[in-house]
């Protein structure tokens, strides 16, 4: 056996080991509580996001018994969003959950800019500036329709912070602002 192939026999059988000990420390139960992610890139992060979360977020908004604790457990899988965008989102779920079937929060997708299916989320282009990142979204039913995530880099990678909506000069900052205010 050549020296590289052993190399790569050594790294397999490290992981490997790694795996039965982590496995035999939490009781033969696998878990990814405390486990590192991985630091994306800003176009990697809204790829996830989209295919991920997005995903999740749809099928718990077509529901019919919607709970806040489910709700919350979204956002369990990964940190995709800053902390005050996290917070605005949670409490508009909160106040649409308390109002038992009235609109009183957002009347439109907030990851789509949207009311209807616009398609699969393309990436556009992605722009970076130090420790922030625009990654312009468009969706393939409405290429048109364009949209920006607005990211930031904290100690665990980039997060959303932000969702911009170019067309109406307007983002979703300042519209959980202005639904503050009216409450």
């Amino acid at each position: 056996m050549n020296i590289m192939m052993r190399r790569m026999v050594n790294k397999l059988f490290a992981v490997n080991f790694t795996l039965i000990v982590l496995i035999m420390v939490h009781g033969g139960c696998v878990t990814t509580k405390n486990v590192p992610q991985a630091i994306l890139t800003p176009a990697e992060l809204a790829n996830d996001f989209y295919g991920n979360f997005y995903t999740s977020y749809k099928k718990y908004m077509e529901g019919r018994n919607r709970k806040l604790g489910d709700f919350k457990k979204l956002f369990k899988t990964r940190n995709y969003f800053s902390g005050q965008l996290y917070s605005y989102l949670i409490n508009d779920e909160r106040h649409q959950l308390a109002s038992k079937g009235e609109l009183v929060g957002l009347d439109f997708d907030p990851f789509t800019y949207a009311q209807d299916d616009v398609g699969k989320p393309l990436i556009d282009k992605v722009d970076t500036f130090g420790e922030k990142a625009l990654v312009h979204v468009t969706f393939s039913m409405y290429p048109d329709h364009h949209m920006i995530l607005e990211l930031t880099q904290n100690p665990k990678g980039f997060v959303i912070s932000n969702f911009i909506y170019p067309d109406d000069h307007t983002d979703l900052l300042t519209i959980f602002t202005e639904l503050k205010k009216s409450r």
